[in-house]
């Protein structure tokens, strides 16, 4: 039997981030798997010469019409930072990473309830 406050993390993307450079996630189904409210975790290796930006979206449809709905901004140190998001109205959600000077490695997961369905 699964506990309800079980939480998963869904990683939506890992990469090197240059200098000025966008890395945007492939879009991930959350509903109606998951629960709409979740947290956005944004793992940031040091970065020497600017900051990470990392937006997260959402969308009706898998490959287009994206909105923003949260924007984390993580700076020269080495950090992990989570942003908890409210409910969204979106089933698909992607992530978009934008180093703003130097290179980071850059890793951002989904942190989400699975829904427990009950009849």
């Amino acid at each position: 039997m699964r506990h309800t406050n079980e939480l998963n993390a869904l990683q939506t993307m890992g990469s090197i981030v240059g200098s000025g450079g966008t890395v945007t996630s492939t879009g991930t189904l959350v509903t109606p798997t998951y629960e709409q409210a979740l947290g956005l975790l944004v793992n940031v290796g040091a970065n020497s010469a600017g900051a990470v930006v990392c937006t997260l979206q959402q969308s009706a449809a898998l490959a287009s019409g994206y909105t923003d709905v949260a924007t984390i901004s993580a700076g020269t140190i080495a950090a992990a930072n989570l942003l908890a998001i409210g409910s969204l109205s979106s089933p698909y959600l992607r992530t978009v990473v934008t180093a703003t000077g130097g290179t980071s490695n850059v890793t951002t997961s989904l942190i989400v309830k699975p829904r427990t369905i009950t009849n």
